[in-house]
């Protein structure tokens, strides 16, 4: 059943054909109740249920997880080799792992017991969760991973659909340059450990996206930028897979947004976020019972996760 929910963000539905969009009739004034798809999990993204505010040495936090082992948020900050653990009732960090020294660390997952960490050149730690950082498996220069830093990996989830563990490209979506204007997600096989050299979709919001309506931020802040430009800026930071329905849900830091997806890779809803709410998502993910968390960098301000229970 189609439910009609007021938003402070945009919603764009998506179509099959290839032609460019035509984005002439966005109208930037508007503010109205809108049909956000057949969806059967809503959440208020602009108004979170809980806001935990985190250390400062987590101002960098680049991606985010959750543990079925320990029941707790995962995390990294950018360029430290340490996994921190976040109480996901309190938010309070219990405790942290080192596992290696000073890098370019961007995506976290997790999969049976295993803690792995993706660099943004698509370089992957595999590490034992209930030991105390051990690398269980290390394919840092690998003849496994054809991808390179110009991909720039900056998410990483597991995919029970596939049983694989996926790469979010913000670089080059392909193993050497780019087609068109899309951006790409890649899988990696865990029995082998080998990255397939062709994507496994890539998604183009620009070209995908035809129905534009757009709500207006209490704020105002998107009456002064400009929306088309958001679209084409869309640059992802973070990729999860809902647990429930198994869509894909890729934030962008750079335009401030979150992208819906089918597990086809076909684009359902493109939503612009509220900056004061979240002002630099990095990274994104769910719990087993579908509650969504959204972390945020230190942008002039202390860094945080953000959490949304699923509105039935």
């Amino acid at each position: 059943m189609i439910r009609v929910v007021t938003l402070l963000f945009v919603v764009l539905f998506a179509f099959g054909c290839k032609n460019k969009a035509d984005f002439s009739s966005i109208d930037k004034e508007k503010t109205m109740e809108l049909p956000i798809g057949d969806y059967s999990i809503y959440y208020q993204y602009n108004n979170p249920d809980t806001t935990f505010l985190l250390p400062q040495d987590l101002v960098e936090i680049s991606g985010l997880a959750y543990s079925d082992y320990s029941k707790m948020l995962i995390t990294i900050n950018d360029e430290k080799g340490d996994v921190h653990f976040i109480n996901t009732n309190t938010g309070f960090r219990k405790s942290k792992i080192h596992f290696g020294s000073n890098d370019d660390y961007e995506g976290i997952a997790y999969h049976n017991d295993k803690i792995y960490i993706t660099e943004s050149n698509g370089n992957v730690k595999i590490i034992d969760e209930p030991s105390t950082g051990r690398i269980f498996i290390n394919l840092s220069n690998n003849s496994k991973n054809p991808l390179s830093r110009k991909n720039n990996i900056e998410g990483l989830c597991y995919s029970p659909i596939t049983n694989t563990m996926l790469l979010l490209a913000k670089g080059n979506n392909q193993i050497k340059g780019n087609v068109g204007n899309g951006k790409s997600v890649f899988s990696m096989d865990l029995s082998t450990a080998i990255i397939d050299n062709s994507p496994l979709f890539t998604m183009d919001v620009s070209e995908f996206v035809s129905n534009q309506q757009l709500l207006e931020p209490n704020n105002n802040y998107w009456k002064e930028k400009s929306i088309i430009s958001s679209i084409y800026k869309f640059a992802p930071s973070g990729i999860a897979i809902h647990p429930k329905t198994f869509d894909f849900y890729i934030l962008s830091s750079v335009a401030s947004s979150i992208c819906i997806l089918d597990n086809n890779g076909s684009i359902m809803a493109y939503y612009l976020l509220d900056p004061n709410t979240n002002p630099q998502p990095e990274g994104i993910t769910f719990d087993s019972q579908g509650t969504l968390y959204i972390a945020n960098e230190g942008k002039n301000q202390k860094p945080k996760i953000n959490k949304y229970l699923p509105l039935k």
